[in-house]
């Protein structure tokens, strides 16, 4: 049996908030908050590879209420959360290969890496969303947003900076729909992910 009281141990959610059994079980078991990690790990897997992004989070929330919440005792936990990650690399067996990668980017130029230094730089935030950041060698300021990346590709906004950015396999390309980047500043080109 399992005591209940809040501990520190990983979890795909904020254990102050927990409200069912299953969540405080979860908070408390390291072995089951580290099932709870892969899985959240499988689901965003499957969301961003996902055309139906939005379906996929309201199967997520009706399993998440449904079927994990209905659990009172640690091996139901186990087994629903086996269950669900077989459901999810089934899923995952069948959707296209996820084209955004997170990692450091750069520019390269004929085949090598471009002198003046241009990199980019591309964060998960969320399950749809990646921060941009990007530097560049003659500019004193770089590009710092979100970007939400549609079936390859995505569009980036900063003031006067506009980018549309194509992604392939740890690769993306780069070409600029507005000049406001930077006076002498171009984000152009073709980048190659770097780490």
């Amino acid at each position: 049996m399992l005591a209940l009281a809040p501990a520190g141990h990983a979890a795909s959610f904020d254990c102050a908030k927990a409200e069912s059994w299953a969540q405080r079980a979860i908070c408390v078991e390291p072995s089951l908050g580290a099932l709870d990690e892969a899985l959240d790990a499988r689901y965003r897997e499957v969301l961003a590879r996902s055309d139906l992004a939005a379906s996929v989070q309201i199967e997520q929330t009706a399993w998440l209420r449904s079927t994990r919440d209905a659990c009172t005792a640690a091996g139901c936990l186990k087994q629903v959360y086996a269950a669900r990650l077989k459901q999810l690399d089934k899923q995952l067996a069948v959707a296209p290969p996820s084209l955004v990668s997170s990692g450091r980017y750069r520019r390269y130029v004929g085949g090598r890496p471009d002198p003046s230094g241009t990199e980019l730089t591309l964060a998960a935030r969320d399950t749809a969303q990646y921060r941009l950041t990007g530097k560049h060698a003659s500019a004193t300021a770089g590009i710092d947003g979100i970007i939400a990346p549609r079936v390859g590709s995505a569009q980036f906004q900063q003031g006067e900076c506009s980018l549309r950015l194509m992604f392939a396999p740890d690769s993306l390309s780069v070409s600029a729909t507005s000049p406001g980047c930077g006076t002498g500043v171009s984000y152009d080109g073709e980048y190659r992910r770097v780490d």
